[in-house]
């Protein structure tokens, strides 16, 4: 059940934020694919992603939500979907340093294929207005990075067209009850270098859901990125894809950095088996005071 309304919600997602200015999806199948799907040679990726909450860090989050309930690995998932017909992506993990991408949806099998793919052939590896990738596999937190190569947090996804992006994660116990799930922004509409924070645990709203508000921190950028938080420098710095969780946010208070990071929201009812949200924070210089009613 989890699964199928993750899926949905990512391809709402789509239909709500790209599909308006985009050509419509296909229900065809096999063979007439290669025929509707054009890939554009050297076509260059005009978006970039990074997975937030780091399964190291997240579990640690699910552990001060529901203390003493939480335990196993991590159920972690990332669901792609696709806006354009010949849309390209290209799979990195930062187990890798970022170094071996693999591309999906190029029409050249060599080089990966998409997952959607039964046999992976040059003509299978293409993508359609509609689809949609589901990711999904168990991260073990206490050895994240020394277990292979899987799909998790700090990933980096890159496309040659827009597309939608949910991540969502539960521990194994007690599983999906305690869940968080999150659109997933561009590093253009996300990232920056100064971000305010219009609530946190000190927040009077009326409600125990933000008892737990912590920060997601990650650099987006090559080279050292240094973090001020209410005007304290940080001890250590951030590398590309690295992430730092900032706990006990109250409303008012500011991260600053040198370069772009990107910052994702955890908030919850401390003592609760279930109740956690995740957001996306923009920065401060996207911030505007004119509402759009579309």
């Amino acid at each position: 059940m989890a699964r199928e309304f993750i899926s949905i919600l990512t391809q709402m997602l789509a239909v709500g934020n790209i599909l308006p200015w985009l050509a419509s999806a296909s229900s065809t199948e096999g063979s007439s694919r290669v025929l509707q799907a054009t890939v554009v040679d050297d076509l260059l990726p005009s978006q970039t992603y990074f997975v937030p909450f780091p399964e190291d860090e997240l579990f640690n989050s699910f552990d001060s939500i529901s203390p003493g309930d939480v335990s196993g690995e991590v159920e972690t998932t990332v669901v792609l979907s696709i806006g354009v017909d010949g849309t390209v992506l290209y799979y990195s993990h930062w187990e890798e340093s970022y170094r071996n991408t693999i591309i999906w949806g190029d029409g050249d099998s060599s080089n990966g294929c998409s997952p959607r793919a039964v046999v992976c052939t040059n003509e299978t590896d293409v993508f359609m207005a509609g689809d949609t990738i589901f990711l999904d596999n168990l991260v073990d937190p206490t050895s994240r990075g020394n277990g292979g190569i899987v799909y998790d947090g700090a990933d980096m996804i890159r496309s040659t067209y827009p597309i939608a992006m949910t991540r969502a994660a539960f521990p194994e116990e007690p599983g999906s009850l305690l869940a968080g799930a999150v659109e997933v922004l561009d590093i253009d509409q996300a990232a920056g270098m100064q971000f305010l924070f219009p609530l946190g645990e000190d927040s009077n709203l009326g409600t125990d859901g933000f008892e737990l508000v912590q920060a997601y921190v990650m650099a987006v950028q090559e080279g050292n990125t240094t973090l001020s938080f209410n005007g304290v420098v940080q001890d250590s710095f951030l590398t590309l894809g690295e992430s730092i969780m900032i706990d006990n946010i109250k409303e008012g208070d500011v991260i600053v950095s040198n370069q772009a990071v990107q910052v994702y929201l955890l908030t919850g009812d401390v003592g609760s088996r279930f109740e956690m949200r995740w957001y996306s924070l923009l920065p401060f210089e996207a911030w505007g005071n004119e509402y759009i009613n579309p």
